[in-house]
């Protein structure tokens, strides 16, 4: 794609209200910024819109390098919460057996106790 494709970034801007034309032209640039980067420096001098162009495509590269790092921050997470549900369910499970081994010390605590109140009364 050449430059010729997008005529209102060759005009002067007057301060003037840009035209439906002019929008459509801005925002094929846009899209087709990676095409001109290199001669974006050379056409912010022509025309403003570029300058513009350059500091949107500038504002573009820095939104997304903070999309890429919120979605490894967001798979980082991830995988920390699955560690530690992980680590919940194994400590679970260590807190039933243990619950479950010290109500069967409890019952022979108490057979003992019985036990033992039997011997005294039969003394």
């Amino acid at each position: 794609m050449q430059l010729k494709a997008f005529p209102s970034l060759l005009t002067k801007n007057n301060g003037t209200e840009m035209g439906h034309t002019n929008i459509c032209d801005f925002i094929r640039m846009i899209l087709h910024l990676k095409l001109f980067t290199p001669s974006l420096h050379l056409l912010s001098k022509v025309n403003p819109q570029v300058a513009v162009l350059k500091r949107l495509n500038g504002e573009w590269r820095e939104l997304m390098q903070t999309l890429r790092d919120l979605r490894e921050k967001i798979a980082k997470l991830e995988s920390e919460k699955t560690e530690l549900l992980a680590e919940v369910e194994e400590l679970r499970e260590k807190a039933e057996t243990k619950a479950a081994s010290l109500e069967e010390e409890v019952a022979q605590l108490r057979e003992e106790a019985k036990s033992l109140r039997e011997m005294i009364g039969v003394l």
